[in-house]
């Protein structure tokens, strides 16, 4: 193998992790929004603690953490606010009956 070979090969190696980090984020981000969605009129315990999990999630502040919601979003060029700010307007439209936790 010549050097330039083991260029190209560390290029695609990384790039393939860095894609596949990405491909992670954004299914965690598509989880705690599902989540979110269908248990936002939640009629048990369960479905209570599932909608107050992926709430506390986009509406945590953490960016020191690399799987936080503000750290993903970053990761995929969304701007979390944006993003946060949609779906608590969603949740409002869609008849969620309690208040929704302010972070």
């Amino acid at each position: 193998m010549t050097p330039l070979d083991g260029e190209v090969f560390e290029s695609l190696f990384k790039r393939t992790i860095h894609e596949g980090e990405k491909e992670l984020m954004l299914a965690v981000l598509e989880d705690a929004i599902k989540n979110f969605q269908r248990y936002n009129r939640r009629r048990n315990e369960k479905e209570r603690k599932q909608f107050q999990e992926a709430q506390g999630w986009i509406r945590g502040r953490d960016e020191d953490w690399l799987f936080s919601f503000d750290t993903i979003c970053a990761a995929l060029d969304l701007d979390p606010d944006y993003l946060r700010r949609g779906l608590m307007d969603w949740a409002k439209r869609h008849g969620h009956s309690g208040q929704l936790a302010n972070r």
